[in-house]
């Protein structure tokens, strides 16, 4: 009933507001908080970092290449200028103010601050999609993670200077994810060869394990009560729940690529871990913390971007927001239906396309995610956030270099 409450109440979401950047997107965007409210932060194909505001006014933009000379432009490449991947945020250096870093197909990775100025930018030398940021010596601030396809994974200080590096056995795309705490710290990141591998908070191996595909999507920590696990999506089709010595716990399979990161939740209230992922065979899933299906939803094309809850509705449950790449954001009740494909007991009365025997061979029908609202937003969605700030706002993507903000009218 609370799906049909929303519908009366909002009869559908609305188009706010819509930025043409005037480039193509890559990549999702962020959300930079300040005591101002806050901005989103978009990397662009053609080399740019927008900050926009939540009217979608463009307060800044950073372009790398802004400053080189006359003879460095008859050598410039605007194909390695573009970000790979969306642009991290947090406080790197301690100041109570947040920064973003990124990386690019030429190897930068360059830190700014939130008024758009340059505070360090790093060489890697190859290619880097994804940064991620976290705190791994305990000192206070936080170091900047990532690998790149020339094989190697970096950790840099908040100044930008190489704390160490590691080298893996293939190049990386993938983000890491900081899992376990103090000493028992784990730095776990995947690879192009379906390598995973876990390093300690000095840059030692500590295992690795192999999928059967590459590896894209960012590790996830899962932690349900006693039980701790490492997730990992890949090209291979399945979602992988590894234990912290790198030994399988269970693998689930999508039918398709996972190219992004799941997110783990008590959706339902009770008072067990969820997992929602997203999926290159056009579903959504969410499965139990033991790896079962629970239930799916199917859109129309590649799910690329992870979910995101919120609750849009005000009714103290959250929704699950999905974007697919057929172009649609799909709103998502928290709690599944029951379809029937038979009526059971009456196959052998009734006669069922199908069905011919009087012992059914399958389920009389299966959990299915239930739908509230959709969207379309003219273009295919890389990227999803949700922010509260005097209610609830979505934030979307899109490849053809538009960006929109929706809410429910």
């Amino acid at each position: 009933m609370q799906g049909l409450a929303l519908l009366k109440r909002h009869e559908s979401l609305k188009s706010s507001w819509v930025l043409d950047t005037g480039s193509r997107l890559l990549s999702g965007l962020e959300v930079l908080y300040s005591g101002r409210g806050f901005m989103l932060i978009q990397a662009t194909a053609d080399g740019r970092v927008l900050a926009i505001d939540g009217s979608g006014k463009e307060l800044w933009s950073f372009r790398e290449d802004s400053k080189i000379g006359v003879v460095e432009s008859f050598f410039y490449d605007e194909s390695k200028v573009k970000a790979k991947g969306a642009p991290s945020i947090g406080d790197i250096n301690g100041d109570s103010r947040q920064e973003i870093v990124f990386g690019a197909e030429s190897g930068l990775v360059t830190a700014l601050d939130d008024k758009g100025r340059r505070l360090w930018r790093f060489n890697s030398g190859a290619p880097v999609s994804r940064i991620s940021l976290g705190d791994i010596n305990s000192d206070g601030n936080m170091e900047v993670l990532f690998g790149s396809s020339g094989n190697a994974f970096y950790a840099l200080n908040s100044l930008g200077k190489p704390v160490w590096r590691f080298m893996a056995e293939s190049g990386i795309e993938s983000g890491c994810c900081i899992a376990g705490k103090g000493d028992g710290i784990q730095i776990v990141f995947g690879s192009n060869d379906g390598t995973v591998y876990s390093l300690d908070r000095k840059g030692k191996l500590l295992w690795r394990f192999k999928a059967d595909g590459k590896v894209l999507a960012s590790p996830v920590e899962f932690i349900a009560g006693k039980n701790s696990a490492i997730l990992v999506g890949s090209d291979d089709n399945h979602l992988y729940a590894l234990n912290f010595d790198g030994s399988l716990m269970w693998k689930f399979d999508s039918g398709g690529s996972i190219v992004a990161e799941p997110v783990v939740a008590d959706i339902n209230g009770d008072g067990s871990m969820e997992i929602i992922f997203g999926s290159c065979d056009n579903n959504l899933y969410v499965i139990s913390e033991n790896g079962g299906e629970l239930w799916r939803f199917e859109t129309n094309f590649w799910i690329t971007t992870p979910p995101v809850l919120a609750d849009v509705n005000g009714d103290n449950s959250d929704e699950i927001l999905l974007a697919s790449l057929d172009n649609f954001l799909y709103v998502l009740k928290a709690e599944p239906y029951y379809e029937l494909k038979y009526v059971p007991g009456l196959s052998s009365v009734i006669p069922l396309a199908g069905n011919y025997t009087d012992v059914p061979s399958e389920s009389p029908g299966a959990f299915k995610g239930s739908k509230v609202l959709d969207y379309n937003a003219g273009g295919m969605i890389i990227g999803l956030k949700a922010v509260h700030k005097d209610g609830w706002h979505i934030l979307l993507s899109l490849d053809n270099g538009k960006i929109c903000r929706l809410d429910l009218g």
